[in-house]
């Protein structure tokens, strides 16, 4: 996650010191001011919590940002908040382990006194709502970048993209 987490931040330095095409930020605006809300990470919104209840399904919406370098910060943002996640499932597993040392794992956990089975399946979720908001604003990007074709793919003759060819 640390490594994603910087190679967003390469790609956010990348995009503040060199200037994009007008085309592609005007397409990629445009793209975004329409775009709906998307489900974001988050710590204290659950699916699962008080199920049993009929607690309902609580789930974050928020914007996938108004430009490349906002969709950036948000993918950082989200991946900082679902590391935290995994911090507090690793706890919750370690907090089991002595009872689980001693053959009680099960009803620890099925008694519903340890936070485990919770944690488990919120950040697994929340891995889920991760990629899938990383993709909503790749498609964006792309959808952009397709209503500007070929402007701006000029270098790709020159970068030999299709391979090289020995004969």
């Amino acid at each position: 996650m640390d490594k994603l987490y910087d190679k967003f931040g390469d790609m956010r330095k990348i995009e503040q010191t060199n200037k994009a095409l007008p085309e592609h930020t005007e397409a990629l605006s445009r793209i975004l001011k329409s775009y709906p809300p998307i489900e974001r990470v988050s710590l204290t919104n659950s699916r699962f919590a008080n199920v049993s209840q009929g607690g309902g399904v609580l789930v974050n919406y928020g914007s996938v940002g108004s430009s490349f370098d906002e969709m950036l910060a948000n993918m950082q943002h989200d991946l900082q908040i679902l590391e935290k996640e995994y911090d507090q499932t690793i706890e919750a597993f370690e907090a089991v382990l002595p009872g689980a040392r001693n053959g009680g794992f099960a009803s620890i956990v099925l008694s519903g006194r340890a936070p485990l089975p919770e944690k488990i399946m919120h950040s697994i979720d929340q891995t889920f709502v991760f990629v899938q908001s990383v993709d909503r604003a790749c498609m964006a990007s792309i959808a952009a970048d397709m209503q500007v074709y070929p402007k701006g793919l000029e270098w790709l003759p020159k970068a030999n993209w299709k391979g090289s060819e020995h004969h």
